[in-house]
């Protein structure tokens, strides 16, 4: 067998140092360089991330307490409002109350006024037709007779 032939030994080892040597020195200076480059770059860039993330984080953290502020600013301006107009609708119907209480008590007066007037004129009508009544009954009576 030819691998075991002791006489190719020393020109195997040749090749193979030489091969070794050769592609060690490519490695370690061309490719684990730009690897080491690339390495770089990306922590690099990583880390640019990450410290515009965390300014982000903070704008973002300042504009949430900005707009809980508004949004309680708003919310008390709003209630305040609605109490205004709750008050005013209040007295709108208080007011309104009172005007209807004044009108129907005028129209319970003239209404009393007229059912007196109806009463007296209904009772002097029921008196002069009972005279009227009577003087018929007494004109049959007596002519009759």
């Amino acid at each position: 067998m030819p691998q075991f032939d002791f006489t190719t030994y020393s020109s195997q080892i040749f090749w193979l140092a030489l091969c070794f040597s050769i592609l060690y020195f490519f490695v370690s200076n061309v490719i684990l360089p730009r690897i080491r480059e690339i390495q770089k770059e990306r922590k690099s860039t990583i880390d640019g991330d990450l410290s515009a993330t965390h300014a982000t984080e903070k704008e973002l953290q300042a504009l949430q307490a900005k707009s809980n502020m508004l949004r309680r600013e708003a919310t008390k301006a709003y209630q305040i409002q609605l109490d205004e107009a709750t008050k005013l609708a209040s007295a709108k119907r208080e007011k309104l109350i009172e005007e209807l209480k004044e009108r129907i008590d005028e129209i319970t007066r003239k209404s009393q006024s007229d059912l007196k007037n109806f009463l007296v004129s209904s009772k002097d009508q029921s008196q002069s037709a009972l005279q009227n009544l009577t003087q018929m009954i007494k004109a049959k009576l007596f002519n009759i007779s």
